[in-house]
């Protein structure tokens, strides 16, 4: 796109996992939110990131992401953005 320019994000995952045929990215919350649909809304744009940084450094493997909520005690799978 014209006009845009490069942005740094920085983050920190908390657990991958290299498979044979895929990726697995885990990242825990604490997060008082009890709702999975409103955990998984407000953080999948984050593991979407972390998905893609895994994927460029794993030979482009297929990539799976989770959250481990500590308060629900729920993984919850996280829809990824495909390109």
């Amino acid at each position: 796109m014209q006009g845009t320019r490069p942005v740094l994000v920085q983050g920190v995952v908390d657990l991958l996992i290299e498979k044979e045929k895929e990726i697995v990215v885990v990242d825990y919350k604490y997060t008082a939110i009890k709702n999975a649909k409103h955990i998984i809304e407000k953080y999948q744009p984050q593991l979407s990131l972390y998905a893609q940084a895994a994927q460029a450094s794993f030979s482009n493997k297929p990539c799976k992401a989770y959250i481990y909520s500590f308060v629900s005690h729920q993984l919850l799978e996280v829809p990824l953005n495909k390109k």
